[in-house]
């Protein structure tokens, strides 16, 4: 069996993952400490993302970052740099990966790759193996539970087909869509609709003053005239007698909404004597 480039990520010298060809290496693998990269070297130094290794002519180059320690082995005997120079398999930090090479390249503190070309691993069955699988590599026969669920499954999906069928073919209604444009809809619309205005036509109060009967009389007990109207007047701008008694009993009256209520004080005088058994009267009080 052909052998296939085989990487192995070590962290501290422990095994990490692997990356085959032909299944995560095709025409190049990409590592770095991007959390999307399959290896991820946690690193600091490290770039975001370097082409690891690349196909080139028909073989595979591996691709060091400046600085990187390489170690190489060639059919199980170490070589160095120049060695790999003199026969064109190393140029610059470019490294050929030849079948009969081997080797590990340190890619950060503690970081190193494996690299070797190896037959992939194919598990061989023995005849008793293969015996147990041919025994259980198969699926157990339903129950008489089982049966009965998958039928009455199956009776609820052929029942559902034949409503989905029966609506669609008889109770269904049918749909008429309307051809028309835009501009034909708004037209439509503005014909359905109505206007609505406010009516803004000032609306005035009118009030009406009550002329208040002319008194010339006085009062008995003060022989002062009481006038009527604001103090000083006339009685031109005075009220009548229910809208005065509306006003103070708290209620409203449209025509005595235009000057507010005067109010009117009245001065009386009073008389009063004493008077002793068998004596005048006399004394008086204001």
């Amino acid at each position: 069996m052909a052998k296939i480039l085989s990487l192995r990520l070590n962290y501290k010298g422990k095994f990490l993952d692997y990356a085959k060809e032909g299944k995560e290496i095709k025409k190049s693998f990409t590592i770095g400490s991007n959390k999307f990269l399959q290896w991820q070297i946690l690193a600091p130094s490290f770039p975001d993302k370097h082409t690891f290794v690349h196909q080139k002519g028909g073989e595979y180059v591996l691709q060091m970052l400046p600085g990187s320690q390489l170690s190489v082995e060639k059919d199980g005997n170490a070589v160095d740099s120049n060695y790999l120079k003199q026969n064109n398999l190393l140029s610059g930090n470019q490294l050929v990966l030849k079948k009969d090479l081997k080797g590990t390249v340190v890619l950060a503190p503690d970081w190193d790759v494996q690299f070797e070309y190896r037959e992939p691993w194919v598990a061989v069955l023995t005849a008793e193996e293969k015996q147990i699988v041919a025994q259980y590599a198969r699926r157990a026969k339903p129950d008489a539970t089982t049966r009965f669920n998958r039928m009455i499954l199956w009776l609820i999906l052929i029942l559902a087909i034949v409503f989905v069928i029966l609506f669609d073919a008889v109770l269904k209604p049918d749909y008429v869509l309307e051809e028309e444009t835009v501009a034909q809809r708004l037209e439509n619309i503005k014909s359905e609709a109505q206007r609505v205005e406010a009516d803004l036509t000032p609306i005035t109060s009118s009030f009406v003053q009550e002329t208040p009967p002319e008194d010339t009389g006085e009062t008995a007990e003060t022989g002062q005239t009481a006038q009527q109207g604001s103090p000083g007047g006339t009685g031109s701008g005075a009220y009548s007698s229910s809208a005065l008694d509306a006003a103070f009993a708290g209620g409203f009256d449209a025509g005595a909404t235009g000057i507010a209520p005067s109010l009117k004080i009245v001065t009386v005088q009073e008389g009063f004597s004493a008077r002793r058994p068998g004596g005048r009267g006399g004394g008086g009080g204001a």
